[in-house]
């Protein structure tokens, strides 16, 4: 997250405007990168409950047959 911060202050002076405009493109996607990052690790964790219920189920006592 500090990268884009880092380029504006390499950006000072008019001859560093590739600089400048690098540093506003990255910076306003910043937001979207977040957004699919914290998406991505939810269904991470949705997809980790759902093994962890259907490894866990319980046994019932009345299937289990005694001889």
């Amino acid at each position: 997250m500090g990268i884009t911060w880092g380029l504006a202050f390499l950006g000072s002076g008019y001859v560093n405007y590739p600089v400048l405009y690098l540093f506003c493109i990255l910076n306003s996607l910043q937001g979207f990168f977040i957004f699919v990052w914290i998406c991505l690790l939810a269904k991470k964790h949705r997809r980790r409950e759902m093994e962890d219920k259907s490894s866990s189920s319980p046994v019932r006592t009345s299937d289990i047959k005694i001889q």
